[in-house]
């Protein structure tokens, strides 16, 4: 029993790991010429923050969420966050 329960353990494991990787966790993307895409309130946030990154898009709503969402630094100037008709004040 105790090696179905180890089986278990790791394939939850390796589960978890491979929904992270394949874009479960808070990751944008950027095509490497400045235009970068964003789903959440922390992969945005990553996004306006990177100096690579001067357009930053929106592409998923984002819901339930209360307080600040996207906080940003010295590094979001001169950028462009463009909701694309999913942000909502």
């Amino acid at each position: 029993m105790n090696t179905k329960l180890s089986f278990t353990g790791k394939f939850l494991t390796s589960l978890l790991v491979l929904v992270f990787v394949l874009g479960g966790g808070t990751a944008y993307s950027n095509d490497g010429n400045g235009n970068c895409t964003c789903s959440g309130c922390g992969d945005c946030t990553n996004a306006v923050n990177d100096n690579s990154c001067t357009v930053v898009k929106l592409n998923g709503s984002i819901t339930n969420h209360s307080g600040t969402c996207i906080d940003y630094h010295a590094n979001f100037n001169n950028k462009i966050f463009d909701c694309q008709g999913l942000c909502f004040i």
